[in-house]
């Protein structure tokens, strides 16, 4: 099992994410910035890939089709800190696997990464 973690580094979300897979035994890789994975994306096929995105990103589907184009096996997971009906709407037409918002707390977000990877 693999992953792919699009995200800010400062974002605190991400080091917990990394810890989580790393302890799972789930190879894991991050990258800060979206030409950075979906060059990733390109190359090697992961089984999650986990983006988080802000509130004002107006591309957000057509970033989830550059990805799903890739592999469409893949499962995505997107994580906002905040939330708007727009930004929700874009993200769940695309039918990612979960849209997590930060505000239901990293357990729920813990949960959906084991739900996508099959781990108990």
């Amino acid at each position: 099992m693999n992953c792919l973690i699009i995200a800010q580094p400062e974002n605190p979300v991400t080091h917990v994410l990394e810890l989580f897979l790393k302890r799972n035994q789930v190879a894991c890789e991050t990258v800060h910035d979206l030409i950075s994975g979906i060059q990733n994306a390109q190359l090697f096929n992961y089984d999650l890939i986990i983006l988080n995105t802000r509130l004002n990103d107006s591309q957000i589907d057509r970033e989830i089709r550059l990805l799903k184009g890739f592999n469409p096996l893949a499962r995505i997971i997107v994580h906002t800190d905040s939330n708007s009906r727009a930004l929700e709407t874009a993200v769940r037409k695309e039918q990612v696997f979960y849209y997590h918002v930060n505000t239901l707390g990293i357990n729920v977000l813990r949960k959906a990464v084991k739900s996508a990877l099959g781990l108990n």
